[in-house]
């Protein structure tokens, strides 16, 4: 449960409760408990008993428990001892924890508290409820929690008290109570009682985070009777409280009546709630929610069509290509230029075909130069790294084939120069024919050589030959002498690169 989640971040920011020790040699030997036991009372050195409660602690073993006992009140072992408490399941280890209340002062108590929380001793309630509502026993904050767990109409009491007229330092322990007794009270199918707490929670002077918590649990055990909460509590000026309700959608509430009233809702809510619902429905397999995405894709709000359609990228089946192709066409522009980019991002290459169609049969000069520089920046994704060509989203192989293509459908030359340095800037020695049918179109001729310069200083290393034939024909091509003096370092160090490869055979 979401309210789980929340407070084992808040523990982990409060309890010190040290729970790892030492891992023990490989070597080590397993000892009896008996054995363990005379350790405990022996002067052992500190490691040693340690490493005995340890082991203890795996055992659950009874008769362990007139020797942890007095480690309780020891600094350094304490901690160990207590967690051995906890795993012996007899009411002699309980019996030991509340013997401890009256005698343990400090982190000493706070961890004796602690333990008996894990416990879930009802026995401990009425000395819990005395720490509980006495700010100057130093142990108040850790016994909230620990009648939490306890749960017993008199340990609800406790935390409904100070919940509601305690002292405001203690209200955020008393709220980690009341959740952690909801949850109890859900676990066992007490949904009134658990929504008792939690509503408690969610009215309460408390930090966000708890009441966040509440809300997300509350939400949880009303069920399908908790979607009215939800759309209230996605439309709160509350960053916290919404985040986490947004969060318990992505993870949790995503069966077919949550996602049906999503996107039902989706349209009627400000702009700015859109954005954030859009990919958590577009994360669904459900055709009412894809249906809401693609209405949001056409939104005449700019950030909830770019939301959309980041999300449906984000997606990147065939579904959501069709859709976001079918924005490409629109008929407002800034819808299509938009749906463009978006395609200029996807994840794989299948946005090819649809970009080259929408450049070859575009309406006018700008939205082919869009889908041209789209097509460019599906091919500049193609990177390198540790000396071999690596695709970062496609294929290395089908974005040259992208290339080419492009290259071929391309009527002017503003259409083909941001293929031509994607083609510089993604790189592979195939790029070499590619700008090398370029060199006699005098108007690109040099962006071409200035591309495939490009190529060859970042793969020179790896493909020395193909580095070498390349620019003996850029130096015959350009007019350029920063070009042709770049190329003809760039034939050096492919010299070179082959000179020191023949002397390492």
């Amino acid at each position: 449960m979401i309210a789980r989640y929340t407070l084992m971040t808040l523990a982990a920011a409060s309890l010190t409760f040290p729970r790892a020790c030492a891992a023990a040699d490989a070597g080590e030997k397993t000892l009896g408990t008996p054995e363990l036991i005379a350790i405990l009372k022996s002067d052992a050195a500190l490691f040693e008993k340690a490493q005995a409660c340890r082991q203890l602690a795996g055992r659950g073993a009874r008769e362990a428990v007139p020797a942890l006992a007095p480690l309780l009140g020891d600094e350094k072992l304490a901690a160990y001892a207590r967690d051995a408490l906890e795993k012996i399941d007899d009411p002699a280890a309980g019996d030991a924890l509340r013997a401890a209340l009256g005698a343990l002062k400090g982190k000493l108590l706070a961890g004796a508290v602690n333990s008996i929380g894990v416990r879930g001793d009802a026995q401990a309630v009425s000395a819990l409820s005395a720490l509980a509502l006495d700010p100057a026993s130093g142990a108040a904050p850790e016994a909230l929690p620990a009648l939490g767990r306890i749960a017993t109409p008199e340990a609800l009491e406790t935390l409904a008290k100070t919940l509601a007229s305690g002292p405001a330092e203690l209200r955020p322990a008393a709220a980690e109570g009341c959740i952690l007794g909801a949850e109890r009270h859900a676990a066992k199918g007490a949904r009134d009682a658990a929504i008792e707490l939690y509503d408690a929670v969610r009215r309460a002077d408390v930090p966000a985070p708890l009441r966040a918590a509440a809300t997300c649990g509350t939400i949880v055990v009303r069920g399908s009777a908790g979607l009215q909460l939800l759309f209230e509590a996605l439309k709160s000026d509350d960053d916290i409280v919404r985040g986490a309700v947004l969060g318990l959608l992505r993870r949790e509430l995503r069966d077919p009546e949550v996602t049906r009233a999503l996107a039902a809702e989706l349209g009627r809510l400000r702009p700015a709630l859109q954005a954030l619902l859009i990919p958590v429905l577009a994360d669904r397999d459900d055709p009412g929610a894809l249906g809401a995405v693609e209405a949001a894709a056409a939104s005449e709000a700019e950030e909830v069509r770019a939301a959309a359609l980041a999300a449906l990228r984000d997606r990147g089946d065939p579904k959501a290509l069709a859709i976001v192709a079918a924005r490409a066409r629109d008929a407002e522009a800034r819808v299509r230029a938009d749906a463009v980019r978006v395609l200029g991002e996807w994840r794989n290459v299948d946005a090819g075909p649809v970009l080259l169609a929408l450049a070859e049969h575009a309406g006018d000069d700008r939205d082919a130069l869009r889908a041209f520089g789209a097509i460019a920046a599906l091919v500049r994704r193609i990177d390198f790294a540790g000396g071999r060509a690596r695709a970062r989203w496609i294929d290395l192989w089908d974005g040259r084939a992208l290339a080419r293509e492009a290259l071929a459908a391309a009527q002017s030359d503003d259409e083909k120069r941001p293929l031509i340095d994607a083609l510089g800037a993604a790189g592979d020695a195939g790029a070499f024919a590619l700008l090398g049918e370029l060199f006699d179109t005098p108007s690109l001729r040099e962006d071409a050589c200035k591309a495939a310069v490009a190529v060859a200083e970042r793969i020179v290393r790896i493909a020395p030959d193909e580095v070498e034939a390349a620019m003996k024909k850029v130096m015959a091509a350009t007019r350029h002498e920063d070009c042709a003096g770049r190329a003809a370092k760039a034939i050096g160090r492919a010299r070179e690169e082959r000179e020191a490869r023949a002397k390492a055979k």
